[in-house]
């Protein structure tokens, strides 16, 4: 299993240094490119010791190799992947609520919001964008502490970094 994650490992770091070569290549002339092929050593490292775990074990069929890789995609990369989707989930329809929610609603939101570890700060634009076209002054004050809770930062002051 641990050569199943490894192996996937290197198969995610490959994929990120393809996505990042261009940039690489280009960086090149002013030699911080050279830093853009880290993922490929990585991934070398990474294949090297995943392998040497799949043969470790001498009575390993293929088919033992097809289930160790599996596994080890799923735990290495399905599992975050889906952990990602619902806290992204979470997050979108929490932000619903608290824009177009009953004032309990929004307030049972705001504290799912903040039991969350991270929120996408995609996640968060609806909240922005809600800020900057209301009118009425209690409802954008409302907006604008439900972004400090969330966030820790003024609203404003990210609204001007964001038009900057």
């Amino acid at each position: 299993m641990v050569g199943g994650v490894l192996i996937s490992g290197a198969v995610f770091s490959v994929a990120i240094g393809v996505a990042i070569l261009p940039l690489s290549i280009i960086g090149l002339i002013l030699v911080i490119g050279i830093f853009g092929f880290i993922p490929f050593i990585t991934a070398f490292v990474y294949l090297r010791v995943g392998w040497r775990a799949l043969k470790s074990e001498e009575s390993i069929t293929p088919a033992s190799w097809a289930n160790a890789l599996l596994i080890g995609a799923i735990l290495s990369l399905l599992i975050p992947a889906l952990l990602s989707l619902s806290v992204s989930r979470t997050a979108s329809r929490s932000v619903e609520l608290i824009l177009h929610g009953s004032p309990q609603q929004a307030q049972v939101a705001l504290a799912r919001l903040r039991k969350l570890p991270i929120i996408p700060q995609q996640d968060l634009e609806p909240l922005r964008q809600a800020y900057m076209v209301e009118k009425d002054a209690n409802r954008k004050e409302t907006l604008k502490e439900s972004y400090r809770l969330l966030t820790g930062e003024d609203i404003d002051r990210r609204i001007a970094i964001l038009n900057d």
